[in-house]
């Protein structure tokens, strides 16, 4: 099944790369590939096939099916440039073989001072970019999970004494399917940005670059420890390969780190890795999740932090 969905997911990719539109963009609604929970942070984006509450959410829809209770998920991160990135997730169970979520996150600066040659204040920029998704997953036969998300996108930016400003909104879907054949194995795979669109106000379209994932997860020592490798191919760009590892300790706290590379196959080439390191505590209904990406260019002010709060209740019990 899973390599069936993967087989369709990579053939769609043809198909987008054959498209003859000029309106294809490498920044249209980039920020969706920011990690929006420290979790996924901190293992390389290496969660497609294995996910604990929501952390691989972002990646893969039918990960939704792994939330057994109500979650609530809050992310914050300090980005360059005094950008800002904040994500909401949520999750609620729906009978006994299906889950329903929602998301939101933003991205953006605000009031940022504009100054002439000689240094004196000549206005404000303002940029925000927004997503509002949907997700339901369910359970099917031989332990196979499937979601669907639909997304609203939106964004905005404001120049120079309103001058230079504009706006755009868009619309797309993400798929996706992970299937676990034995307690200790579990793949993963999906369909990003499936017909997603960014319309401007000028009437340019810019075509948000579909991408396909593919994940395997392996659980070992009951669990306490888990291994990903991730392979991913977004349009007219390399292919990404990510490897996460996590150890659990007294089933309450979490050492993580992943790494995560580009590979050129055309040129034989890969860059340096980006290195992850993350720290996770889970007690009771609540969870906290901190981490640090460090860039491959090692550059100190492109060091990423980021802090998630996690609340897991069960609402049948509180009604």
């Amino acid at each position: 099944m899973a390599l069936a969905v993967c087989l369709l997911t990579g053939s769609s990719l043809l198909a987008w790369d054959g498209f003859s539109s000029t309106g294809y963009s490498y920044g249209a609604a980039a920020y969706l590939d920011r990690p929006a929970h420290a979790h996924s942070a901190a293992l390389g984006n290496a969660v497609t096939a294995w996910s604990e509450g929501l952390a691989g959410l972002q990646y893969n829809p039918a990960i939704l099916d792994a939330a057994e209770s109500v979650h609530l998920v809050g992310s914050y991160a300090f980005l360059k440039d005094d950008r800002r990135f904040i994500a909401f997730q949520t999750a609620v169970p729906i009978g006994e073989y299906a889950v329903a979520g929602a998301s939101f996150r933003t991205i953006g600066v605000e009031d940022i001072e504009q100054r002439d040659a000689f240094g004196y204040l000549e206005g404000h920029f303002d940029d925000r970019e927004n997503a509002v998704d949907i997700s339901v997953a369910g359970r099917f036969l031989w332990d196979i999970s499937a979601g669907i998300r639909a997304r609203y996108l939106n964004q905005f930016y404001k120049g120079l004494k309103g001058v230079d400003e504009g706006s755009a909104h868009g619309m797309g879907f993400d798929v996706g399917a992970t299937w676990q054949p034995d307690s200790h194995v579990c793949v993963g795979v999906s369909g990003m940005n499936v017909g997603s669109y960014m319309w401007w106000a000028t009437g340019w379209r810019d075509i948000v670059l579909p991408q396909a994932r593919l994940g395997v997860a392996g659980l070992f020592l009951d669990r306490t420890l888990i291994t990903e490798l991730d392979v991913s191919r977004t349009l007219r760009q390399p292919l990404d390969v990510s490897l996460g590892i996590q150890y659990t300790l007294f089933d309450i706290i979490s050492v993580r780190s992943g790494a995560a590379t580009s590979i050129d196959i055309k040129e034989r080439h890969s860059r340096d890795p980006d290195i992850s390191l993350g720290l996770g505590v889970r007690y009771s209904f609540f969870g906290c999740d901190y981490s640090l990406v460090i860039p491959t260019d090692n550059a100190q002010e492109l060091v990423f932090h980021k802090l998630s709060l996690v609340l897991r209740f069960d609402i049948a019990k509180i009604l």
